[in-house]
Order: C-alpha cells, then structure tokens, then sequence
C-alpha cells in the first residue's frame, strides 16, 4: 500500500509491499518490504492478509495517518492534491460521532442483533453507517448485487464452480440472510484509516470466513457481504477510478490473466 505518514509537514508518501520473499529473493528498491510467513494452502489467501489485515502492523498503523491499497497492476496518479483530500477526510473519521447518536447501533449490538433475531426487520437504510474512515468505488460495470458479482466471476473462470457453490451456500445460511442485489465496491483499490475502527472491524469479520479457505477466493462478494451484515455503507472516492490510478499494460497478468481450472491453480 502507498501510506501517508504521521506528523510531516508537508506530508509525504511510502510504499509498502507484502511478499513471502526476503531482499536476498526479491530486491525491491524504494519499497518497504513486509516479509510475511503463514501456513495458508492458497497463495491468493497469502497475498489477500496484507491487503485487508496491514492496519495490524505497527510500522503501518502507527505511523500512518491514511493508506491506499492498489493491485500490483495499478500505478497511484502523481496529483497530490487528491490524495491529500481523501487522506483528510478519512482521518477524520466520525465513528465516535456516530456512535454517539442514540439512534445508531454499534457494531457489537448490531451483531449480537443478528445473532439474537435472526434478521432485521424495517427500513435497514436507517441503520447504515456511513463510514468516513474508508473509502472505495462502486463496481465499474455496475453490477446489480452480489449474485450478479458471482455470475460474472463464473463467467470469466476467476474461480471454478465448486467453490462459488459454497460461498453462495454460506451465504444463504447466515442469519440476516442474503440479499441478491447487495451492492458490490470494487476491492482493487481502497483507502482507510489506519485506526478506524469500523475499517477494522470488517476486515476482521471478513478475514475470519476468508482465512478457512473453504470457499471462493474472490474477495469482492464476501467483502461487500460484511458490508451489508454490518449496516457499513464506505464513503465513495470523490474522484473515478481511472483519476487516482493507472492500469499498467503488461504482457503477462498473473496466473494465465487469472483464469483458474482447479484448487491446484492456486496451492502454496
């Protein structure tokens, strides 16, 4: 992630990277390099924990003020005055605000609401959080919902049939229940607050199903579940996509343009 460090004025940026390789295997000049050793079976699970868990690292959580998540493939726009937008909006998160109001629920009594009920009953758009502390973009090609996401996923043999099966059986047998037409945020490139506790809490809620490695890889449908199980509604980058980032234009993008057949596609 390219962060925003604490205490700088002006301030200025970093780059972290995650990988499983030391200097000695991957030389990687200008970057911070985090080495990280887990004992998942997927890759793609590896690669996925500093994605949505960095905010646990201390060189990341205190020292930066906002961080940015970009794909390997994106390259960040060089317009500072963007990022210097964004990154003050979101570090001035209003979840104690929020919380403070006494027609809101917490993230604990909304859990322990579903756990307890089973669902919600009403108008849920009056419980949603609008959540400073993070920001992403809606889907480009505007999906209709998660079932729609899924659909797609099939379609483009980003993950094969037997584990998007499970996910949408999970799915169905949650409390709250599933919703077809959840909307679906683009999980290519997000930013946060590092200490925002919302951020944090759907990361762990996310990361707690997506670390079993039982079901899809696809990270875009379970995370905008988390979404919607929490009544979390992410603050929309105030400026498109295709401003802040730079798709780069390789020959070879990721495992055969991240097409997979098999569970063995993606083994450590």
């Amino acid at each position: 992630p390219l962060v925003l460090i604490k205490n700088q004025n002006p301030k200025y940026v970093r780059f972290f990277l995650f990988s499983n390789l030391n200097d000695e295997e991957w030389h990687t000049p200008g970057w911070t390099k985090i080495v990280t050793h887990y004992n998942y079976t997927r890759v793609i699970t590896h690669s996925r924990y500093g994605k949505f868990m960095g905010w646990k690292y201390p060189q990341i959580r205190d020292n930066c003020e906002a961080v940015f998540y970009m794909d390997s493939v994106l390259r960040p726009s060089s317009n500072k005055t963007y990022w210097d937008a964004i990154a003050n909006y979101m570090m001035n998160d209003n979840y104690d605000q929020v919380m403070a109001n006494k027609n809101s629920y917490t993230p604990q009594e909304i859990r322990n609401t579903i756990t307890n009920n089973a669902t919600h009953t009403g108008n849920l758009t009056k419980y949603l959080i609008n959540a400073t502390g993070f920001m992403q973009h809606t889907h480009p090609r505007n999906r209709t919902g998660i079932y729609n996401e899924i659909q797609a996923i099939q379609w483009a043999k980003k993950d094969f049939k037997k584990n998007v099966k499970a996910l949408m059986n999970w799915f169905r047998s949650q409390p709250e229940g599933f919703d077809h037409f959840t909307p679906v945020y683009l999980c290519q490139s997000f930013g946060y607050n590092p200490n925002s506790k919302v951020f944090q809490m759907i990361a762990e809620s996310f990361w707690e199903h997506y670390s079993l490695e039982i079901d899809s890889w696809r990270d875009q449908p379970l995370w905008s579940f988390m979404l919607r199980r929490y009544l979390v509604r992410p603050t929309i980058f105030p400026y498109p996509q295709e401003a802040l980032w730079k798709e780069l234009e390789l020959e070879n993008f990721g495992h055969g343009n991240h097409e997979y057949l098999s569970e063995a596609d993606v083994k450590m």
